[in-house]
């Protein structure tokens, strides 16, 4: 996961919206690499900045966001694409290597292992990176000119969007891996995912031995380690709280209304503890059922290996996208640590955030 997504959390307002578009634009064009997360914390760097001056965020990015996006991230061209794309069949390769070292195993188990006779159908792994590209080119078509454009197109709405479409491709994948059958020797199949898988590990390892020394990753020395999300929630959490209150006061200021005591805010604070605690059970409850449901229905149907296969797909969609969400879980559930620790010593967040001073001071 992206370093610079656990101080994306500071960012408010329309700073928050810029970078949030930012990430869609990206997410879209199917962007990764150390390169673009360097690229990513500089413009996070820089909208932090200007929130922190009050300049106005068209001061950074211009009013043409879609204009930003596309000069901002220029060096992601065709050309890019055609370089990485070794890495990603590389990716895919080890995924069907596997399964057909299981499809093997399952022959032998059963005792009808043939060297020549024994097939797969690769019609289901050609049906499924098919329509997974296929829904990557439609998203890109159709919601990247649209979140530019429609102002409540936001980050939140756009991953709903997102993964509603990817749950229809895949149910329509799923109905059509069973009309395209392609039959080959198993031992061919396995060959040639597990031949190129090594090649390209071979390749790899030489060229980083040639240029770094070491057939591991190359560190950055001047990379200064960053502080664990958690860590930096504890840190900063307070204060972003304590911010939050002046701030709504000063709304209320400006229109007139009695200022919000502290105790307030406590009750504020509170009550989206609770929604949010509801919010996240409903979800994981949700996303666990509907797992189980498309399991048990490709299950019922199919061998142990096509089932184990598709939990794979799932497997490969699903851990990013908890990741994703890892960050917005955690800062939730800081902040009702937070709030609780402060019922239990009967303070409010403002008292809070003043004895911690006094403990620095």
């Amino acid at each position: 996961m992206a370093d610079y997504m656990q101080y994306a959390e500071k960012l408010q307002g329309e700073y928050k919206e810029v970078f949030g578009k930012a990430e869609m634009f990206v997410g879209l064009k199917n962007m990764e690499g150390k390169h673009l997360e360097e690229m990513m914390m500089d413009l996070l760097d820089l909208l932090l900045t200007a929130q922190s001056e009050g300049k106005a965020v068209e001061k950074v990015v211009g009013t043409d966001m879609e204009k930003f996006c596309k000069s901002y991230f220029s060096g992601f061209t065709a050309k890019y694409y055609l370089k990485e794309a070794p890495r990603y069949l590389y990716r895919m390769m080890w995924l069907v290597f596997i399964f057909e070292l299981l499809e093997i195993f399952t022959y032998m188990i059963n005792g009808e292992f043939q060297w020549h006779s024994s097939t797969s159908d690769i019609g289901g792994y050609m049906t499924g990176f098919l329509t997974g590209w296929l829904f990557l080119v439609i998203a890109n078509v159709s919601l990247r000119p649209l979140m530019f454009r429609v102002k409540w197109l936001t980050s939140g709405v756009c991953s709903v969007i997102f993964i509603v479409g990817f749950i229809v491709i895949l149910i329509a994948s799923c109905h059509l891996i069973e009309m395209v059958v392609l039959q080959v020797p198993v031992i061919l199949s396995a060959s040639i995912s597990g031949g190129y898988v090594l090649i390209y590990f071979v390749v790899r390892s030489i060229w980083r031995y040639r240029h770094h020394g070491s057939i591991r990753k190359e560190k950055d020395p001047l990379e200064t380690p960053k502080p664990k999300f958690s860590e930096m929630v504890a840190r900063e959490l307070p204060g972003q709280l304590l911010e939050r209150y002046e701030k709504k006061n000063m709304r209320r200021m400006r229109k007139g209304k009695p200022l919000m005591t502290p105790e307030e805010y406590m009750d504020v604070l509170r009550k989206e503890n609770r929604r949010s605690e509801i919010s996240g059970k409903f979800w994981i409850a949700a996303c666990v059922l509907f797992l189980v449901i498309m399991i048990v229905n490709v299950a019922k149907d199919s061998t142990v290996v096509d089932t184990l296969f598709f939990i794979g797909i799932l497997l490969v969609v699903e851990i990013p996208a908890v990741l994703l969400f890892r960050f917005s879980f955690w800062s939730d559930r800081k902040r009702r640590e937070l709030v609780e620790e402060c019922e239990r010593r009967g303070i409010t967040i403002v008292e809070y955030v003043e004895e911690e001073k006094q403990k620095i001071e």
